[in-house]
């Protein structure tokens, strides 16, 4: 890669945006500022998208508002609905917002009952819920699983206090793997769409790397192509973010990539004591996440730049 080409200089600029979110903002702006941040902006986000069930897509100032063409059955009426997609491209970038802010919402929720601020709680409990339903309509599976993940871990703490917070995070982490495992093996019946393959075909594309740091800033869908079994699943990205940074940047990117993500997990389960919890809770949710994306910790993304705000409070986040 030349030293002046605009990749080069990609680098420079997300390396940047990635050591802000991680090392610099969690230093200076409250974890409460962010949590009521996000669940805010993804409120705002939902809010505006609901009205195009009733009048259709519509423009919102320079906002392009619209429903995404796939439908879901409701399990209460028996009605397909499409699923909620708002101003992003994507059903899945509204998916990983909302989830983002209808655990912050939660969070503030509880705190807030904890303190018995009465007011602050009908905020956030009216963002938890704009939130939760928003996320539904996407119908981001992806999502609710790691909202649920990070829920279970958080709501366990506050129930049971910080002695469950070990078992806790590597029950659900175990869980999670004989979930996957189960509808790898077609016991447990859900349509991956091709996800499976797509994983194989990466994992296939990094075995033949050029160099330990990967393929370097290639377009992964053509990379993984040849290596994908099933022709029908051909020219999609791997759809798994650590696949994705493995054929990025190699084993040796890969690997500190993984240690970031999971080393930090496995930091706050050992320093049960002093680290915040609900922020714990989210990186587990986002780590989860993003075995189902690409937009990796280390990228411009809604959900980077979510990913790795999460990931700082949580380094940055232990009690003295």
């Amino acid at each position: 890669m030349s030293a002046g080409s605009t990749r080069a200089s990609f680098v420079v600029y997300v390396a940047l945006i990635f050591g802000l979110n991680l090392l610099f903002l969690p230093r200076y702006v409250s974890r409460n500022v962010f949590l009521l941040g996000v669940s805010t902006v993804s409120a705002f986000a939902v809010l505006i998208g609901l009205p195009a069930y009733i009048i259709g897509d519509y423009e919102l100032a320079w906002l392009q508002i619209q429903l995404y063409s796939a439908k879901f059955q409701l399990p209460i009426f028996g009605t397909e609905i499409q699923f909620l997609q708002s101003i992003f491209v994507n059903p899945n970038l509204l998916g990983v917002l909302t989830f983002a802010g209808a655990f912050g919402a939660l969070v503030l929720t509880v705190e807030n009952a904890q303190k018995r601020q009465f007011l602050p709680i009908s905020v956030s409990a009216a963002l938890l819920f704009v939130n939760s339903f928003g996320m539904y309509l996407t119908h981001a599976r992806a999502s609710w699983i790691a909202f649920c993940l990070a829920s279970t871990v958080y709501l366990g703490y506050v129930l049971l206090g910080r002695e469950s917070v070990p078992y806790s995070v590597i029950s659900l982490a175990l869980l999670t793997f004989l979930f996957f495992a189960g509808i790898f093996l077609s016991i447990i019946p859900i349509d991956t769409h091709g996800r499976f393959a797509l994983w194989t075909g990466g994992l296939r594309a990094f075995l033949d790397a050029p160099s330990p740091l990967g393929y370097g800033l290639i377009n992964t869908h053509e990379a993984i192509a040849p290596y994908v079994p099933d022709p029908a699943f051909r020219g999609y990205s791997p759809h798994n973010s650590y696949v994705q940074i493995f054929l990025n940047t190699g084993i040796i990117g890969g690997l500190m990539y993984v240690l970031i993500v999971f080393g930090s997990i496995i930091e706050g389960i050992v320093r049960k004591n002093t680290v915040d919890v609900p922020m714990l809770g989210f990186a587990l949710g986002f780590a989860v996440h993003q075995m189902f994306s690409v937009y990796t910790l280390f990228n411009t993304a809604v959900a980077s730049i979510l990913s790795a705000l999460v990931f700082g409070y949580l380094i940055c986040g232990y009690r003295k």
